[in-house]
């Protein structure tokens, strides 16, 4: 505990900071790899292909910069709307909510490109995006709840799930026969 005459050391201080913001960059990357990761193994099952379940692809050399990138500029992005007011931070989560699964499926577009990609895919579906997400959310939190809180381990991966639908019906995949839209039209 400090007392009135002790002075806080500032480099403690700054490296209180540094630490922090270290840990929330390297947080974040694990987060959008891990995320961007099990939309990729979703459409894989969905797909039904075969290949293995690699949690872990997009820790990859050839998109460990993009990921890295794309976290800090997610951060930023997460933190300005914060400090603006927190009504900007309730709009802007939703298309930063499709940064994951616009990465997970099209890795070699450019950071501004995911990013463009995943803002008018949330805008457009912004009211049917954050609704899913709360009822999926709440759902998930109840059921958790009930499975003696260990199963929230469990029922997590569940409110990322309408992320993957919604991007399916809006844009589709290479692969189907239904493709509605190209990502190449959002930009």
């Amino acid at each position: 505990m400090i007392n009135q005459n002790e002075q806080v050391n500032i480099l403690f201080i700054l490296g209180m900071v540094l630490f922090l913001i270290c840990f929330g960059i390297v947080a974040s990357v694990v987060s959008l790899g891990m995320k961007s990761a099990f939309y990729r193994i979703c459409k894989q099952k969905d797909f039904e292909d075969s290949t293995r379940d690699d949690y872990f692809y997009y820790f990859k050399k050839q998109y460990l910069g993009k990921l890295i990138l794309l976290s800090v500029i997610v951060m930023g992005i997460s933190i300005v709307a914060t400090l603006v007011f927190v009504l900007p931070l309730i709009y802007v989560m939703i298309p930063l909510s499709f940064v994951n699964v616009v990465f997970a499926f099209n890795p070699e577009r450019s950071v501004s490109d995911i990013l463009k990609a995943s803002f008018k895919i949330g805008h457009k579906k912004w009211l049917l995006s954050f609704a899913l997400l709360i009822v999926c959310g709440f759902l998930a939190e109840i059921v958790g709840f009930v499975m003696c809180c260990v199963g929230l381990l469990v029922t997590v991966s569940f409110t990322y799930i309408p992320l993957y639908i919604i991007y399916k019906e809006i844009i589709g995949f290479e692969n189907s026969e239904d493709e509605t839209v190209s990502v190449e039209t959002l930009m």
